[in-house]
C-alpha cells in the first residue's frame, strides 16, 4: 500500500518529549488528552493501566511510576518503536534527524531534507531563519526521576542507537 512512500522524521531525547507532556498536562486544560491523560484508565485494583503503544516489557512499571516517570515511559516506547520500524524500511526510503542538531544547525538539516526530496535547498533559506536555537529546560527534579528510569528504560542507548539511525 506504501511502497513508493518516504519518510521524513525527527526525534528529540526521551527526557525532553517526557518534560513537554508533562509540562503540557498541567497547563492545557481544554484539550482532553493532556488534561485527562490516563485519567479513569484503572485496572480491577484501581492501579492505571498503560495506554497502547506503551512496550510490552514496560507495562509492568506504569502504576508505579509518577506522572512524569509515565510520560518517560510513553515517549521511551515511542521512540522505540521509530527505531523498530525503521529497520524494515530501507535507508532511501527515510531521513531521521535529530531535534538537538537542527535546533544547533537548521541549515544542515535542511540541507540533507533538500538533498532527500530532490529539491533547491535555496528554498529552506526563510525557515532557517525563523528556527529558535533554545533547548528544552528539564527541571533537575525531572531529570533525577528520568536518571532513575534510564537502567529500566535504557534512555541513553535508545537515543545513541537513533542517532546513529540519523547519519
Amino acid at each position: 500500500i506504501f511502497g513508493r512512500a518516504i519518510f521524513i522524521l525527527v526525534f528529540r531525547p526521551a527526557v525532553e518529549i517526557a518534560e513537554s507532556m508533562f509540562r503540557k498536562s498541567r497547563t492545557v486544560k481544554n484539550r482532553p488528552v493532556f488534561s485527562r491523560r490516563w485519567q479513569n484508565e484503572l485496572d480491577s485494583r484501581d492501579r492505571p493501566l498503560p495506554p497502547p503503544g506503551v512496550a510490552a516489557e514496560w507495562r509492568g512499571i506504569w502504576p508505579e511510576g509518577t506522572d512524569f516517570q509515565r510520560c518517560l515511559i510513553y515517549a521511551a516506547s515511542y521512540l522505540r518503536a521509530i527505531r523498530l520500524g525503521l529497520k524494515d524500511i530501507p535507508p532511501s526510503r527515510f531521513i531521521l534527524y535529530s531535534h538537538a542538531l537542527f535546533r544547533e544547525n537548521p541549515a544542515k538539516v535542511f540541507g540533507r531534507i533538500s538533498s532527500f526530496l530532490e529539491l533547491p535547498v535555496h528554498g529552506f533559506q526563510r525557515a532557517v531563519q525563523l528556527i529558535r536555537s533554545e533547548t528544552t529546560v528539564v527541571p533537575e527534579d525531572l531529570r533525577a526521576q528520568a536518571k532513575e528510569m534510564d537502567s529500566i528504560l535504557g534512555l541513553d542507548d535508545l537515543t545513541r542507537s537513533l542517532e546513529t539511525l540519523s547519519q
